[in-house]
């Protein structure tokens, strides 16, 4: 397209994210400071991501991380979760961004509406935010980035943002939402009101399932030490494969089921022995069916038949294969991401066993060659700088 040029997720320019989340089909491009979408193929319309998450608030508390989670969880998707990079829409709150891309309360339920009339029946729609959440005469609302009051007026309402799922054309719908209930001055420390917010998600949601990072009188934790909100850093490391491999069946699908359970584990665990503080992420689930949120292909943490690690001028490298069964069921650029993703997992378990300090930080600038055919199967190589212990 003219004048415009293709955002990656991940993208240095992007310096602050917004987090709403839906998936399939949407081209990520930008100009200088915004960003806008493109619908790609409709044969191609399977999953919708959009993802939104909020730091930068006008007169509400600034967060720290919401916006850092936003962009975390959308190179999740793209990367490690099976979805293409340009299926993954990201909207910026950010100094650089105009206006018109920031996650205002217009832009946010305008970019809604739009995102579901596009999906088809057979589709998955995925919403996330993270940010403020507060309540108003005890309805539940989202804060925009522009909101100066704490009037309904101002918001964004849960109801409202339910309604557009629930009229989407998709199947699958899920609503995730990671916000600081009291974490707001302008919403009060009243636990009646932080049992109105949770009660809030659960009205008329029937056909969505609803994932919230805490329960009726706790706050969503901010850690210091992963510089992350701790309900979406387990979030995205079950989408990573975390949820399946560790605790689910292990068949290389994510779905709403094991990640539920691994999230609530994990972040109740660390919350309490950890930063003494009770929090406990919870689901409702109001549809029928399994709904798969990450394709993993059937990756495994560690060296597999026919994988090969060596180090080689100051580089670790990992060669992995990705064999023709496990291929069988995906089209070409699916099976590049997959062979990457496997690089990225072996990478990242040769690290570990040679005691490499931040591992997960080696693999963030990893560096991946071209994906080739070896008879019926695909391979690829991918490296990181080492330092030989």
């Amino acid at each position: 397209m003219e004048g415009s040029r293709q955002i990656r997720v991940g993208d240095p320019t992007l310096t602050l994210i917004a987090a709403f989340v839906f998936l399939s089909t949407v081209a990520v491009s930008a100009q200088d400071k915004g960003i806008g979408v493109a619908p790609v193929s409709p044969s191609e319309a399977r999953r919708w991501a959009l993802v939104m998450g909020v730091d930068g608030y006008v007169s509400f508390p600034k967060l720290r991380y919401c916006v850092k989670d936003a962009m975390l969880l959308a190179d999740t998707l793209a990367k490690h979760a099976g979805y293409y990079e340009n299926n993954v829409l990201i909207k910026a709150d950010s100094r650089d961004a105009v206006f018109a891309d920031q996650p205002t309360r217009d832009n946010i339920l305008a970019t809604a509406k739009a995102v579901a009339g596009m999906t088809t029946v057979e589709d998955t729609l995925l919403f996330f935010f993270s940010g403020h959440g507060t309540i108003v005469d005890q309805k539940g609302y989202l804060v925009p980035i522009d909101a100066k009051e704490n009037t309904a007026e101002a918001l964004v309402s849960i109801a409202e943002m339910r309604r557009i799922l629930r009229d989407a054309p998709a199947k699958r719908k899920v609503f995730i939402i990671d916000a600081c209930h009291s974490g707001s001055e302008k919403a009060g420390d009243d636990p009646s009101m932080q049992r109105g917010f949770q009660e809030a998600l659960g009205d008329d949601s029937e056909g969505i399932v609803t994932m919230a990072s805490c329960k009726a009188s706790q706050t969503s934790l901010e850690s210091p030490d992963k510089k992350q909100g701790l309900f979406t850093y387990w979030l995205v490391d079950g989408l990573r494969g975390g949820a399946d491999q560790k605790s689910g069946n292990k068949d290389g699908l994510v779905d709403v089921g094991e990640l539920n359970k691994y999230v609530h584990s994990r972040v109740s665990a660390e919350a309490l022995k950890v930063h003494h503080h009770a929090q406990t992420p919870f689901i409702i689930m109001s549809a029928a069916g399994q709904i798969v949120l990450a394709k993993n292909a059937k990756i495994k943490i560690g060296l597999e038949d026919g994988d090969r690690v060596w180090v080689e001028d100051g580089r670790l490298y990992v060669e992995v294969t990705l064999s023709a069964s496990d291929a069988e069921s995906l089209d070409l650029r699916e099976i590049k991401n997959a062979v990457r993703r496997l690089g990225e997992e072996v990478l990242y378990g040769a690290l570990t066993d040679r005691g490499a300090a931040d591992p997960g930080e080696l693999v963030a600038n990893r560096q991946c060659g071209r994906v080739k055919q070896r008879g019926k199967d695909f391979v690829g190589i991918c490296s990181v700088e080492y330092e030989h212990q």
